[in-house]
């Protein structure tokens, strides 16, 4: 995997970057690549919100009940299979097999709605 272009900090900073709570999880059932559809609690001022992952490979929806991840909470919503994702839940891919990916998450319990920074 190629190195990306530098980029200015401010263009980071522009990124919000929450900790959520998963509430609930189901498999996408209309989508084209497998996928798994969340809400997520981010807390106050955000609450839930919903998003789409692919993340099939090592989650199961039962498995990502009550996981912390992070999320970037302010771009805009996307529909993919007619479901509105309105986050983007942030994960490591493999660069030589980009179907696996690991979800990124804070190592210590109780950080829901912090940003990242």
């Amino acid at each position: 995997m190629e190195r990306l272009p530098q980029v200015e900090f401010e263009d980071f900073a522009a990124l919000d970057i929450r900790v959520g709570r998963v509430l609930t999880a189901a498999y996408l059932e209309k989508a084209r690549r497998p996928a798994i559809r969340m809400e997520i609690d981010f807390g106050d001022p955000l609450g839930v919100l919903r998003s789409s992952a692919q993340v099939t490979r090592h989650y199961t929806p039962e498995t990502l009940i009550d996981e912390e991840v992070l999320a970037v909470v302010n771009f805009p919503p996307r529909r993919i299979a007619g479901y509105l994702s309105q986050v983007l839940v942030l994960g490591m891919v493999n660069p030589t097999d980009t179907g696996e990916i690991v979800l990124v998450r804070p190592d210590r319990a109780g950080t829901i709605g912090w940003r990242l920074g």
